[in-house]
């Protein structure tokens, strides 16, 4: 089943737009989560997020729970200008200490992306990778370049119809200026605007070949997708072979009900897999259940169940097997579509529990004295920010309450991440020092069990 389910999973990808809107609050009453737990197999994860007074994500935090031992893994870093990410650090936790493995700069012309810079690091020693550059007209994407450190060229190039609307892409790839066609994709709506058909191109010693089909079909009344289709061309016998079928169907008050997969093995559409939704009293979600057909019936395999509602979301999401799928009631893997912070996210999981820590989740816009540095969530379990928008430190140093020095750094990427998990539970001092020559101190208090 496990291998069913991936076949299907990029066509999932694409419908993901259509999943139930009552997995979806207003964002203005939403508090943003802070926590995710997630369950794999005997293995939890946990995931700590920062964000900045814009709600802007500027930390995500990854440490694994195995016997009730934390280890952590990755880190990564997001530090804004005008609330615009002009860099991602990524940092894995290596011989007792954080070490950045990774960069992704970014530059803007006004509110459009125009360069991202991709750089190894070792030993302190950063790389170029890859660059990509953005080019526009009209106020949209004309066409990004991406070229690699061996001077592996690829761009895509769009056009747009006289609506706004993207009418094709095309992709290329070689070297800088000797660049031929590898892809064209092009775009079909229907009298409403919706997205008809998308048709698929390929290259033969740069002869432009048709590939494949996707076709879209909507209800009358609602203008909801009841049916996608998947086509590929045969050039030998000259028409479109049929891969894959994708139904769906909807509520009295739209929404989602039901999704079945087929797939056409040469004769006639094979049910593959079938998802079905169901609701409570107030339009929430609460179950989401997958069937495969075995001996001319769906039988259940597996079950989500949404759980823990605060604010209306469900913030509890697990996954267990049914009769037909393994030991009934069992954990199973799935991929599971959860609400996070006024998006849908994917993720593999057994178990997803989504926590909110309303009161140290932000920056607040409190006044601070000229020498206070503000620094948060505080307390917090060792791990603090300070947002490099209003402060680039330099270098900091913390010291306990006896006065003596027990961790320092020197802020190579002026970073706004404090690290003092290895210290233990207590009240402490950090004096940090600007690049404007400021010195800033504030009292930070270490409390894990808070």
């Amino acid at each position: 089943m496990r291998n069913c389910f991936k076949l299907y999973i990029t066509i999932f990808l694409s419908i993901l737009s259509i999943l139930p809107t009552c997995l979806l609050a207003n964002e203005t009453q939403q508090p943003l989560a802070r926590e995710v737990l997630v369950q794999k197999h005997d293995t939890t994860y946990k995931y700590t997020y920062y964000f900045d007074d814009n709600k802007n994500q500027v930390v995500e935090d990854v440490s694994m729970i195995l016997n009730d031992v934390s280890q952590a893994i990755s880190r990564t870093e997001w530090m804004y200008q005008n609330n615009q990410v002009v860099l991602q650090r990524e940092m894995k936790r290596e011989q007792g200490s954080w070490q950045t493995v990774s960069l992704l700069e970014t530059e803007y012309q006004g509110n459009n992306k125009s360069k991202e810079t991709y750089k190894t690091v070792q030993s302190g020693i950063e790389t170029i990778v890859k660059t990509i550059d953005y080019t526009y007209a009209h106020g949209k994407i004309s066409s990004f370049t991406s070229i690699d450190d061996n001077q592996n060229t690829e761009k895509t190039v769009y056009t747009y119809d006289a609506n706004g609307r993207i009418q094709s892409s095309t992709i290329l790839n070689g070297k800088q200026s000797l660049l031929d066609s590898i892809q064209t994709i092009e775009y079909k709506y229907n009298q409403l605007g919706l997205n008809d058909s998308v048709l698929y191109y390929h290259y033969v010693n740069k002869v432009r070949a048709i590939d494949m089909l996707t076709i879209y079909y909507f209800d009358r009344h609602s203008n909801a997708i009841v049916k996608q289709t998947q086509k590929q061309w045969n050039p030998v016998a000259e028409h479109w072979d049929n891969l894959t079928q994708v139904q769906f169907t909807y509520h009295i008050n739209s929404m989602l009900a039901q999704e079945n997969y087929y797939f056409h093995n040469g004769s006639f559409w094979e049910p593959n897999l079938q998802y079905t939704y169901a609701y409570d009293e107030e339009g929430f979600l609460t179950e989401k259940i997958m069937y495969s057909p075995i001996y001319n019936q769906w039988r259940k395999i597996s079950n989500i169940t949404y759980t823990d509602k605060y604010n209306g979301q469900p913030n509890l999401m697990e996954s267990t097997y049914n009769f037909w799928g393994g030991e009934t009631g069992a954990m199973a893997e799935n991929c599971i579509p959860y609400y996070f912070n006024g998006s849908i996210t994917l993720m593999q999981a057994n178990r997803i529990e989504v926590k909110y820590v309303i009161d140290t989740s932000v920056i607040t816009g409190a006044h601070v004295d000229y020498e206070m540095l503000n620094v948060y969530p505080n307390p917090s379990n060792g791990l603090f920010y300070i947002n490099p928008e209003r402060h680039r430190i330099t270098h900091w140093k913390v010291y306990n309450l006896s006065g003596v020095l027990v961790e320092s750094n020197f802020n190579e990427f002026y970073t706004g991440i404090v690290d003092l998990t290895n210290l233990p539970d207590g009240s402490y001092m950090i004096l940090a020092s600007t690049d404007n020559q400021m010195e800033l101190r504030q009292k930070l208090i270490i409390n894990r069990a808070r």
